[in-house]
């Protein structure tokens, strides 16, 4: 399982369909099957509202459950997903 934690500071604006969200890692605005159908139709469309909301909710600051995170974090360490 990807690991994504939550981030200290607020995630880069979309600009983009691949390019918002984090700034250390490579993020795209959805994922994709494998037959490259959707990652085509994603590179033309107009993505500006969906970009707009994703950074409204990006802006809503975690509140982290600590009892649910330290479950997480060792089902994590576990090897589960």
């Amino acid at each position: 399982m990807d690991r994504s934690l939550p981030t200290i500071i607020e995630p880069a604006p979309w600009v983009d369909y691949e390019i918002g969200g984090y700034y250390l890692r490579p993020t795209t605005i959805m994922r994709y099957s494998l037959s490259g159908d959707q990652e085509r139709a994603v590179k033309y469309a107009d993505l500006s509202r969906v970009s707009g909301v994703l950074d409204i909710l990006s802006k809503v600051p975690w509140k982290i459950n600590p009892k649910i995170l330290k479950i997480v974090e060792q089902i994590w360490l576990d090897g589960g997903g």
